[in-house]
């Protein structure tokens, strides 16, 4: 089980309980989806942090259970994702909408070789 916060968008944060089958059903969902969705090429670049639920879940746990390559990153910092996706050939990001608009926004600026990018996908606000 598990006590994560919510970010406080009503309010105060407040730490919502995730019991072992709220996590192991996560498991289980993310284990048949990439099962179903995943290369054996797939290189994924985590930068969400790990005490948050999509951090900890999808990237701590999810990839870990199917041993997909992850490229983790200690803190979020624009110009070493960008470094990283070139450096590491990383081909799927999952992110948060933030993250989306400035790799859109920025990216062509930027001459990184963004090419191995095959997904990138969103979650939370």
């Amino acid at each position: 089980a598990a006590i994560l916060y919510s970010s406080g968008t009503t309010g105060v944060s407040k730490g919502v309980v995730l019991t072992h089958a709220n996590l192991i059903t996560i498991m289980k969902l993310l284990c048949w989806s990439a099962d179903v969705s995943s290369a054996q090429d797939d290189v994924f670049l985590a930068f969400i942090p790990m005490f948050h639920i999509y951090g900890l879940m999808f990237f701590g746990l999810g990839l870990l259970c199917v041993g997909v390559t992850t490229v983790l990153m200690q803190k979020y910092d624009f110009q070493s994702m960008l470094v990283a996706i070139e450096k590491h050939k990383v081909n799927n990001i999952p992110a948060v909408p933030p993250v989306i608009h400035s790799l859109v926004k920025h990216a062509s600026k930027n001459r990184s070789d963004l090419s191995s990018l095959r997904r990138v996908g969103s979650g939370a606000a």
